[in-house]
């Protein structure tokens, strides 16, 4: 049949090749230590065909990166560790984020894809406090990023249409706290619950020939999953989130929250699995922001049901 009008066809083919070494030991005391290197190298490809006009786009991509990491860690006493970690890590972007097919649903704010998008790399370091008990672990985080190649979603007038595209724009820096408990409160109630509270920079940049001072601010997010041990084959679970306010490269994103909830019934000695989940049961789920740049101002508003 006839592609549609405004149609897009995207392939994408991502192959990741590693290699890891770790050298762990124990020190004097209740001192231990793990030292690792990954390397990878990526192959990444992708083609985009646009109907109708004919536009194509191949692009392959290769790259290879290190990734040391070390883990140092001491015992105080029974059940109470103490860790000191740095990693360096990478946040590739996807699909959709790469797709160049301009999006017209929205003839006044229009959307498209970055082909030339880099991914982020960020060096990260904590420092973790954990105390085991019979029933709970819990643990507390400190930690400090650095990342580069930041990608942050990018808004832009032209003639009096706003354009929106994810870039590499700004490198930023990110301090917080996690605490984190696990808890078993009965024979039939588990629950995990996380905490993260952070102050976030970002640098400022140039875009289009304007320039951004950067911004910076606090926020903190909260997760809390229960699972209840209803019988030897039935087992439901309630999970929920929400994310405060936080910034961003030209703006402000607003919080969320969403609660999700699901029954799992297993059979034949567990060889056969049941299961129902009901996601966003508040309808609550949706992203919304407020986001500015030169001669424009706008507040968008993106519900999600089920």
């Amino acid at each position: 049949g006839q592609w549609p009008d405004y149609s897009s066809q995207f392939d994408y083919d991502e192959k990741i090749h590693a290699a890891y070494a770790t050298f762990t030991g124990k020190g004097w005391g209740g001192f231990g230590y793990q030292l690792g290197l990954r390397g990878e190298y990526s192959d990444i490809a992708f083609h985009s065909a646009t109907m109708p006009s004919g536009d194509q786009l191949d692009k392959h991509k290769y790259y290879a990166d290190l990734f040391p990491s070390v883990f140092l860690s001491y015992t105080l006493k029974d059940g109470f560790d103490v860790q000191l970690n740095y990693s360096r890590r990478i946040n590739r972007p996807r699909g959709r984020s790469l797709n160049p097919f301009t999006d017209i649903s929205d003839s006044t704010n229009i959307r498209f894809g970055n082909p030339n998008l880099a991914p982020e790399y960020a060096n990260a370091f904590e420092i973790n406090l954990i105390r085991v008990l019979e029933n709970h672990t819990l643990s507390a985080s400190a930690y400090h990023r650095l990342s580069s190649s930041v990608i942050q979603d990018i808004r832009y007038l032209n003639q009096g249409i706003l354009y929106q595209t994810p870039a590499n724009v700004t490198t930023s820096t990110s301090s917080g706290l996690e605490l984190v408990a696990k808890d078993r409160l009965s024979k039939w109630l588990e629950t995990t619950s996380t905490v993260n509270l952070y102050h976030t920079r970002l640098n400022g940049f140039t875009y289009r020939g304007s320039d951004y001072k950067g911004s910076e601010g606090f926020s903190w997010n909260a997760r809390v999953n229960g699972t209840l041990l209803l019988s030897r084959s039935l087992t439901g679970q309630i999970s929920g989130f929400y994310n405060a306010p936080r910034i961003m490269a030209q703006g402000r994103m607003n919080s969320n929250f969403r609660v999700d909830a699901g029954l799992r019934q297993s059979f034949m000695d567990r060889s056969l699995l049941i299961a129902l989940n009901a996601r966003n049961l508040l309808n609550s789920f949706n992203f919304s922001s407020s986001s500015y740049g030169p001669g424009f101002y706008q507040e968008s508003h993106n519900q999600f049901f089920g």
